[in-house]
């Protein structure tokens, strides 16, 4: 098994935000706070900071929440003094999403193990959020397999028929695209297990037991069958899995002052604009006006609009009163109804974060690229709401390669091999050159152009393996990517993965965590 990495200025789709954090630790620690490591003073104060905020009571609440909602195990490791989490999340997609959720979660597992080795006696558990209360149906309603005996292709993507149960899209014409993977639709709530079992097409690489999969789903919905599919696919079961409702009602005090420090929120927000474009970045979340909660109905979320009058039941918002032309949905205000019954509301991109932290005690945050971007934004919103920050620490990103998917030379590291071959010849002769060099003396001015002839061809060699190693990079990149322009990881779903490596796919995971996560990892897996 090898490791070759890509510049993620070289990776499509990494945005120009996470760039920045993976190549200037500066600008990260002035967007994104507190980093997450091991030999960190900062974090080491974060962790006393959280210790002295989260006492035995809050802690048994927040336990007493976890335990009605069904995580017993996690409820009876949060009630401990000195626990905290190192948290990934996702929105739960169609059996389990792709290949990033899992690296998600594996590195919150990374990482909780190596800084409870660090900071005793305090333990850092790892966790996973699916937040089941999303609404970006497109970005999660597919799941895509490769195709027995061909590498993965994208199949496109339309929207769900009205009154179908699953749609199955493979190419129009799978031979003339070089074959391609089943791309498995559903609609918004609807599981059935016999239509999932027919969704998947009978020559796609899968293996796991879909019965229990689409049993899930049918009987908890998308959260039950994206902790099922996780399963499946091998997740380790030290990774604690929690819906994003389960604390749900211990939100009310958040909720409320969203709504009635609506424009402290909008100050904060922009405050985030503001240090992003001071280092030359562009913000990933609108700062207007706006309320941050959404309305939880039975035919989805609605978001809260300040003085909207918008109250059909097609609308896409409800209105809260407060605006010219507003009226209230109810006698209460809202504010005192999220206060009352915070079940009925589920928070933003922008209040997610904050309100799980106002829950649970999180200790750190897993972000991937797109996350890194709009959590850049949050220091002062954490801030207004009374909230800690937590550290952040960046996922690991990597593609599988079957060997012979490499294009030329088939291994992106072989180059690296004859270029220690050739610096380690030329080592020993310049070792050479110094004993000549002492022996003799008077010829000391020809040795000295020697020795700079030497330093020329040394470094001339150098710029050649290096142009040779990223030369296999980019080859392995392009066998990386699906269709030729998105990446393995943001494609191809983890239970396909798992079905064509094995358990080799952890092992993978495992080489790349070892290294950086300033570059995207290119695993070729013996």
């Amino acid at each position: 098994m090898r490791d070759a990495v890509v510049d993620f200025n070289r990776f499509p789709g990494a945005p120009a935000t996470f760039r920045a954090f993976v190549t200037d630790p500066g600008i990260a620690r002035a967007c994104l706070g507190v980093h997450a490591g091991p030999e960190s003073a900062e974090f080491a104060a974060l962790l006393d900071r959280l210790h002295g905020e989260w006492p035995a009571p809050r802690r048994a609440r927040s336990a007493a929440a976890l335990r009605q909602a069904g995580r017993s195990a996690l409820a009876a490791e949060i009630a401990r003094p000195g626990t905290f989490l190192v948290v990934a999340g996702q929105q739960a997609g169609f059996l389990g999403g792709p290949l990033y959720t899992l690296w998600k979660a594996l590195t919150a597992r990374h990482e909780a193990a190596r800084l409870s080795t660090a900071r005793a006696p305090f333990r850092l558990l790892p966790a996973f959020s699916v937040a089941s209360d999303d609404h970006d149906w497109r970005e999660v309603r597919a799941a895509c397999f490769w195709r027995a005996g061909a590498p993965a292709r994208a199949a496109g993507s339309a929207p769900a028929q009205g009154g179908e149960t699953v749609e199955v899209a493979p190419p129009a014409d799978p031979a003339a695209r070089g074959a391609a993977v089943w791309r498995a639709r559903v609609p918004r709530d609807q599981f059935p297990a016999a239509a999932i079992l027919a969704s998947i097409g009978p020559d796609a690489v899968f293996a796991p037991d879909l019965a229990r999969v689409a049993a899930a789903y049918d009987e908890g919905g998308w959260a039950a069958g994206f902790e099922e599919s996780l399963a499946q696919v091998g997740l380790p079961g030290d990774i604690h899995v929690f819906d994003a409702r389960d604390p749900r009602p211990l939100l009310g005090p958040v909720f409320a002052a969203a709504l009635d420090q609506r424009e402290t929120l909008t100050t904060a927000l922009r405050e985030g604009v503001a240090l992003l474009a001071r280092h030359g970045l562009a913000a990933a979340l609108p700062a207007g006006p706006r309320l941050h909660l959404f309305r939880d109905a039975p035919d989805g979320r609605r978001r809260l609009v300040a003085g909207s009058p918008r109250l059909n039941h097609g609308g896409a918002d409800v209105g809260v009163g407060g605006g010219a032309g507003g009226r209230a949905i109810h006698d209460e205000p809202e504010a005192d109804r999220a206060r009352r019954r915070p079940e009925d509301y589920s928070p933003d991109a922008a209040l997610r974060p904050v309100a799980l932290c106002a829950a649970l005690p999180v200790a750190a945050f897993v972000l991937g690229p797109g996350e890194a971007a709009y959590h850049a934004q949050l220091g002062a919103l954490f801030q207004a709401l009374g909230v800690t920050r937590p550290a952040a620490v960046f996922r690991v990103s990597l593609s599988l390669l079957a060997p012979g998917e490499v294009p030329g030379a088939g291994d992106p590291l072989s180059f690296d091999r004859a270029g220690k071959g050739v610096r380690r010849a030329l080592g020993e002769a310049a070792d050479g050159a110094r004993a000549l060099r002492a022996a003799l003396a008077p010829l000391d001015r020809a040795v000295e152009g020697s020795f700079r002839r030497l330093a020329r061809a040394l470094f001339q060699a150098g710029a050649r393996y290096e142009d040779a190693l990223a030369a296999g990079g980019r080859d392995a990149l392009g066998a990386a990517l699906v269709d030729g322009r998105v990446p393995q990881e943001r494609v191809v779903c983890g239970l396909a993965a798992r079905a064509r490596f094995g358990d080799r796919i952890f092992d993978a995971a495992r080489l790349a965590l070892a290294g950086d996560r300033a570059h995207h990892h290119l695993v070729t897996l013996a």
